[in-house]
């Protein structure tokens, strides 16, 4: 949804009033004893509410990342990469220790906060792809599925994962973001026009070079940053999702369990009833959730 800057400002004070039904959901609540993996327009507990789309942004601001299904690991974890990496200005660069990170509000990034109109020009795409697992019958399940593979695709249909073994630890991650602009009217031209960008590995240091260097040409300087994580053990089946930072815009996570992963529900009925309202037509999306049910 492209956004004018003027707009996106005078919704200020409606963007706060919303907050009362814009509930940010620890994982450690959904998921508080083990893995779960969700699907898209799958049915809640409540029968009259289901999932009606499922979302993650891999870097803050950019665009978003649609999914079929999402594979939550277990309690205290997020969506797979969601908001992972973000575009820090660089006059900002000394308030972020990648060792030691700590939540930061919004304006200390270009994303869509600071720069509504920019951002909305471009459409991203992000995988996660690794590659070296075994698999041998040990690992599999008595349908023949991959059991590894099953526990590591974390994010259908755009990641292709088969988890590393306790025999093969050489594992390769990469983590692709490719980006296209769109037209003057803001339609897609992701299968007409070549990329602006990419696809780089933003898990190495030239990707997120090159992708600081390319959003510092739209006249804000800015780095590519994310938090370090801490080694996994050998054969360690999360290593390939270990995601212990998240950009994220609130600091609910920092409160209650000490980091900063959340995930975000919305409700696209109770969007839908405070758009009435208003009498400004909202669309879920502009919230930039994770997870919109219907009721």
């Amino acid at each position: 949804m492209i956004v004018a800057a003027a707009s996106y400002f005078a919704l200020t004070a409606a963007v706060r009033a919303v907050l009362f039904f814009t509930v940010v959901f620890l994982v450690h609540v959904l998921v508080p004893h083990q893995s779960a993996v969700v699907s898209a327009l799958s049915p809640l507990s409540c029968d009259t509410m289901e999932i009606v789309s499922l979302t993650r942004f891999p870097v803050k601001g950019l665009g978003p990342s649609l999914l079929d299904s999402v594979h939550i690991q277990g309690s205290g974890e997020t969506f797979p990469d969601d908001r992972r990496f973000a575009l820090l200005k660089k006059v900002n660069v000394d308030k972020f220790d990648s060792a030691n990170p700590e939540w930061l509000f919004k304006g200390n990034f270009l994303c869509a906060f600071t720069a509504p109109a920019l951002m909305a020009r471009y459409e991203c795409e992000y995988r996660i792809i690794a590659a070296g697992g075994s698999s041998s019958d040990e690992e599999r399940g008595s349908s023949g599925t991959h059991n590894v593979r099953c526990r590591q695709s974390c994010g259908a249909p755009w990641d292709d994962v088969d988890g590393p073994s306790k025999r093969n630890t050489n594992t390769k991650i990469q983590r692709l973001l490719t980006v296209w602009e769109r037209d003057e009217n803001g339609k897609s031209q992701k299968a007409s026009s070549s990329p602006v960008l990419g696809p780089v590995d933003l898990a190495t240091d030239l990707g997120k070079e090159e992708t600081g260097a390319f959003f510092s040409l739209t006249g804000e300087d800015v780095v590519c940053v994310t938090a370090e994580q801490a080694q996994s053990k050998v054969g360690d089946s999360r290593s390939i999702t270990a995601h212990n930072h998240q950009f994220g815009n609130t600091s609910s996570g920092v409160k209650a369990n000490g980091n900063t992963r959340t995930v975000h529900i919305i409700n696209a009925e109770t969007v839908r009833q405070f758009s009435d309202a208003i009498g400004i037509p909202l669309n879920p999306s502009r919230f930039r959730p994770n997870v919109v049910v219907s009721s």
